[in-house]
């Protein structure tokens, strides 16, 4: 692995607040993914073990994917994204720019924030009922890296990923969870980042990714990912790391150019059916006007 240059190491510093531990973030390009499996079996009738992961390749179908039950992932971005996900359609209808915290603005493709989710705070005193109308608006917590592991398809093939670029997209409980005292909490944030060492970041160490099997209130089984960092170990950063940041990097600006494009066209629209509305009214008003007149 070589060494960075002095202009290199200098660019990397000024990222770290940008890398969604400590700054700004589906793109043009599509990152292969680590998924959780929840099948039995696959298309093929081929039997398939619930909990194992798999890594979804890009350009490939819902066959043939390579299973392992334990990854080693080394985290080069993060970022949170609001989407709204429509399965009629089979399609995202409405996604938010994608942010390293939740201070900046989350702009989103039909022209509002947040996908049209009102903020934490202004939920806070919802009742259930009104939460109930923004269910279908998800925050999902999307980490980028490098994976490293040895997978297995249904014939017996194996194959090695060797610090592979990966997106894993953390929803609902692998996003967030409550402890024992009704406090909300993030597994990744508890499990990892927390306990980051001062000057380091999070591209800096590796960490070992398992599943764990667990069943809610109505004993329907789900998986949750667990994190073993190795803080015992930390990395150096070479040559072909910092160009697979900078590779994440330009997905992220590229869709975030995307989305806010989309923002201030439908503010654009909204605008000018307002301005319509606005005439169509004032014509209304004028006619009824006239008709009191000649009445």
């Amino acid at each position: 692995m070589g060494d960075l240059t002095t202009i290199e190491a200098q660019n990397l510093a000024e990222l770290t607040q940008d890398l969604g531990t400590g700054g700004p973030s589906s793109s043009r390009i599509i990152m292969d993914e680590l998924k959780i499996n929840y099948d039995t079996e696959d298309d093929n009738d081929n039997t398939l073990t619930p909990g194992d992961m798999f890594i979804k390749e890009a350009g490939k179908g819902n066959t043939d994917h390579f299973y392992t039950k334990n990854v080693t992932f080394r985290p080069l971005w993060q970022v949170h994204q609001y989407s709204i996900y429509d399965p009629q359609e089979n399609k995202v209808t409405c996604k938010s720019v994608m942010l390293d915290n939740f201070k900046q603005e989350a702009k989103d493709t039909q022209g509002t924030l947040r996908c049209g989710k009102p903020s934490s705070r202004e939920m806070k005193d919802f009742t259930k009922e009104q939460r109930e109308k923004y269910k279908n608006i998800k925050n999902t917590r999307q980490l980028r890296g490098l994976l490293t592991c040895t997978a297995t398809n249904v014939h017996g093939e194996t194959k090695e990923y060797e610090n592979f670029p990966i997106l894993i997209k953390l929803n609902g409980q692998n996003n967030y969870q409550v402890d024992e005292n009704n406090r909300l909490f993030a597994p990744f944030e508890t499990q990892f980042l927390n306990h980051i060492s001062r000057g380091s970041s999070m591209y800096n160490y590796n960490i070992g990714v398992t599943t764990q099997r667990r069943k809610n209130a109505l004993k329907k089984s789900y998986y949750v990912y667990n994190y073993a960092p190795d803080f015992a170990n930390p990395l150096a950063v070479g040559k072909d790391v910092y160009d697979s940041i900078m590779m994440i990097k330009d997905i992220i600006q590229s869709e975030n150019d995307y989305v806010e494009s989309e923002y201030y066209k439908a503010i654009k629209a909204q605008s000018y059916d307002a301005e319509a509305t606005e005439t169509l009214d004032r014509m209304h008003s004028s006619l009824d006007a006239d008709y009191e007149d000649v009445a």
